[in-house]
């Protein structure tokens, strides 16, 4: 799976090989072992925890308002691939901007140097998650898009290049299609092909001087397949009454399993044990909504605390998704209102002062199958210048229901989505 985040401040005119080298070759995802985060601002495990948490109640803050925006429609994204890319904007904001986009992103009260080394923990956590045997792999790599001549502050790239590993690639603005082509080119290359088209020509100006990129990449083959023969047409029941014939994968095994306020929940390991998928089911056949309003980050967490082995018959939809998200006006909404405006305070990233927040955008790609998944996400922020065992339990996923990918250690949730209809191979852009 894969997650792509941007900070779209962008020129154009760069070579793709320079785009590539300089932004993608900071460690291609699931490469070779990326540099440790600075040993003098990694703080303690309680730190990254707390971060990790912060981040679910992101995650779902952002995913009730987006779900209320498309009702009956498949959603798919990255939460933590949209917070990399947020907190590295924030380390440039100062002031209220800054005060806004941290209780956005629900980061915890600890000094700001901490936060990011949590991320950089984070971040090497999951990477040493990997699964030697192949099973599962993930990697994450960050970058700075100017353009050329657009001075920004020695500390804050050296800042980024310690904490995010991101380098600086410079475009030319004057040639918006060229820099959507290194644009494309890097997500492409951080993301095995998977996120393409994040940010169109038509979304780059002459006002477009910086983007901050993150791009993630996950696959895993699950540590108990699916038998191919099992998998069957089978009826889902979507959200609007329809009903519809889809691939049903079937297998019954010992799986994590909770049952927390007429939410269950099972948990299915990627091989090498450090990711797993968790999908989410209203015991009421009519209960999704009710679900869906009420989730927040202390009933996800109690499910996480109760999951036990138990024996249960697993029946999911094969998933294939491909979703464009403009979050823009959604984290707007949300409270982070100040960065968006003329009187954005982002003095950090640059002394010539005017910068504020054009776009966030986000794309993001699943397949999942009898062997495993794999998921990809990207997002875009764009600057502008003056801008126990018994009997099996039945999981039958065939209404819709939440999943989510997650890094088992810390908790942290790396990919949320809901399939509302599966038999929609869903492919949306951002508009």
């Amino acid at each position: 799976m894969v997650s792509p985040l941007v900070w779209s401040l962008v020129p154009r005119g760069t070579a793709a090989a320079a785009a590539i080298l300089l932004l993608g070759a900071f460690h291609p995802l699931g490469g070779a072992d990326s540099p440790a985060p600075d040993p003098d601002s990694v703080d303690s495990r309680g730190t990254v925890l707390d971060l990790a948490r912060g981040n679910t109640d992101f995650a779902l803050d952002l995913y009730r308002l987006l779900a209320a925006e498309e009702s009956t429609e498949n959603l798919f994204f990255s939460p933590h691939g949209v917070s990399t890319a947020l907190s590295m904007t924030w380390a440039g904001a100062r002031g209220e901007t800054a005060d806004e986009m941290a209780r956005t992103l629900r980061l915890p009260e600890h000094p700001a140097k901490t936060i990011h080394a949590a991320f950089a923990t984070l971040r090497e956590g999951t990477r040493s998650g990997r699964s030697e045997e192949g099973g599962a792999e993930w990697g994450e790599v960050n970058g700075i898009i100017a353009a050329e001549g657009f001075p920004i502050r020695e500390e804050y790239k050296a800042f980024q290049a310690r904490q995010y590993l991101a380098g600086v690639l410079t475009i030319d603005p004057a040639d918006p299609v060229a820099a959507a082509e290194r644009i494309d080119e890097w997500f492409a290359e951080g993301t095995a092909g998977r996120i393409r088209n994040l940010v169109p020509e038509e979304r780059i100006g002459a006002d477009l001087v910086l983007l901050l990129a993150s791009a993630v990449r996950f696959t895993g083959e699950w540590e108990n397949a699916f038998p191919a023969g099992a998998t069957a047409e089978s009826p889902f029941h979507t959200r609007d009454g329809r009903t519809v014939s889809v691939p049903m994968m079937h297998r019954t095994g010992k799986y994590p399993f909770a049952e927390e306020e007429g939410i269950r929940a099972v948990e299915l390991p990627y091989r090498g044990g450090a990711f797993s998928f968790v999908a989410l089911l209203p015991v009421d056949p009519d209960g999704f909504p009710s679900m869906e309003g009420r989730l927040e980050g202390d009933l996800l967490h109690r499910l996480f605390e109760r999951l036990e082995e138990r024996r249960v018959e697993v029946v999911l939809p094969r998933l294939l998704f491909d979703l464009g998200l403009d979050l823009t006006g959604t984290l707007r909404a949300m409270g982070m209102e100040r960065a968006f405006t003329p009187g954005a305070d982002f003095s950090g990233i640059s002394a010539r002062g005017g910068l504020s927040i054009d776009r966030v955008l986000h794309r993001a790609f699943l397949e999942m199958d009898e062997r495993g998944a794999e998921a990809a996400a990207g997002t875009a922020v764009t600057l502008k210048r003056g801008a126990p065992p018994g009997p099996a339990v039945l999981f039958r996923a065939d209404r819709p229901f939440l999943f989510l990918i997650r890094e088992r250690e810390y908790g942290s949730v790396l990919f949320l989505g809901r399939a509302a209809d599966p038999a929609v191979e869903t492919d949306r852009s951002s508009g």
